[in-house]
């Protein structure tokens, strides 16, 4: 019995499982909704108020908790908007939502 309860507490710890908040966590990227696309990279002054914006400009409801980054698409454009100084982490988390989707 105490072998199978350390398998299965073994199988379920985070490291077999994509954690999007965790900026060193692994994922599969063959698994992506696209491979080809064509991304641009906007800096604004007020990012809440930018990704805002744009989510109710699409129809969206704004977001109710403070925003980092956002990303939207825009025909075949996905675009990536990110405060003046931005993390690796937010940029790449964004970027990877343009090859992903939404995926949280």
């Amino acid at each position: 019995m105490k072998k199978a309860i350390l398998i299965l507490l073994f199988m379920a710890t985070p490291a077999f499982a994509w954690n999007w908040q965790d900026p060193d966590s692994r994922f599969d990227a063959s698994k992506n909704e696209t491979m080809d696309v064509k991304l641009r990279w906007v800096v604004v002054k007020d990012i809440n108020a930018a990704c805002n914006a744009e989510q109710k400009k699409r129809g969206g409801k704004v977001f109710k908790f403070e925003v980092q980054a956002c990303s939207f698409w825009e025909g075949k454009e996905c675009i990536v908007m990110t405060p003046k100084m931005a993390s690796i982490h937010n940029l790449g988390h964004e970027v990877l939502h343009c090859f992903r989707g939404a995926f949280h």
